[in-house]
């Protein structure tokens, strides 16, 4: 589930995981850039929500970018610069 804690062992694992504040396709962009080279993101737009398959460790890495740029406002904030 989405509030189950990953495994960080190297072992595969598939989380869904909702965007909340900002467009799901740009997080997948953002987090395609660092996942592994087997690992795969599916963006789940009628749920604006990410289907995230990779190593736990990655994972883990995934969803910490993710809680710093899924925050409310950070798309204005950004064009203000």
């Amino acid at each position: 589930g989405e509030g189950s804690d990953v495994p960080s062992a190297e072992s595969y694992v598939t989380r869904l995981v909702h965007v909340e504040n900002v467009d799901p396709n740009e997080v997948a962009q953002v987090l395609g850039r660092v996942k592994g080279e087997q690992g795969d993101i599916v963006v789940f737009a009628p749920q604006n929500a990410l289907i995230i398959t990779d190593l736990g460790s990655n994972i883990n890495r995934m969803m910490k970018i993710l809680r710093e740029i899924d925050q409310p406002g950070l798309v204005e904030k950004v064009l203000d610069l």
